[in-house]
């Protein structure tokens, strides 16, 4: 005899469980916000995780471990601040030292289409440590001002070394400097 674990119901499934509600389903699943990003597509850092297991995860509120987890985050934020200026501006606002931070209205404006992210070095940063900096290469494109509608964006690199440091459990972004010669990726 096959004995039924303790709290379930043997016999075959209700008809409710094998045909749930529609009225009773989550209207957020059937129908995503188009103006978020997909959880499931890879993650904009260029981590290799998808975007919900990556930075997904720190711009619906949970801290950074890391600088460098910050500073990617930041980046992603960056490179789809135009899907939701609103949200990702907020979140680069948020995640900046306020002493150095600019005004929110600064922060939601779409700038370059930002295409790649490489990480040159990491000091300290770590889940252990009160600072850290980080150092990164971000590739990116912006439309050429002409009106020409053959012309191609225009590319660049961008090369910064950035400080970091935590304050009540959350990373913060202070500033950084930026190399005028950027390596390339």
């Amino acid at each position: 005899m096959i004995e039924t674990p303790p709290g379930r119901r043997s016999g075959p499934p209700s008809p409710a469980a094998e045909h749930p509600d529609p009225a009773r389903s989550d209207p957020a699943a059937e129908h995503p916000d188009p103006a978020q990003p997909d959880s499931a597509v890879p993650c904009p850092c260029g981590s290799g995780d998808t975007y919900g297991a990556c930075c997904g995860r720190f711009h619906s509120g949970a801290p950074a471990p890391t600088a460098e987890a910050l500073m990617r985050s930041r980046y992603s934020a960056n490179a789809l601040l135009s899907a939701d200026p609103a949200r990702f501006g907020a979140y680069l606002h948020q995640t900046w030292a306020p002493e150095t931070r600019p005004e929110l209205a600064e922060l939601t404006t779409p700038g370059p289409r930002w295409r790649r992210l490489a990480i040159l070095s990491t000091t300290t940063g770590g889940p252990f440590d009160s600072t850290g900096a980080v150092e990164f290469v971000a590739a990116y494109e912006e439309a050429e001002q002409s009106q020409d509608p053959g012309s191609r964006p225009l590319r660049g690199r961008l090369q910064e070394l950035s400080r970091f440091r935590r304050e009540s459990g959350r990373w913060l972004y202070i500033d950084g400097q930026l190399s005028d010669d950027p390596a390339g990726l």
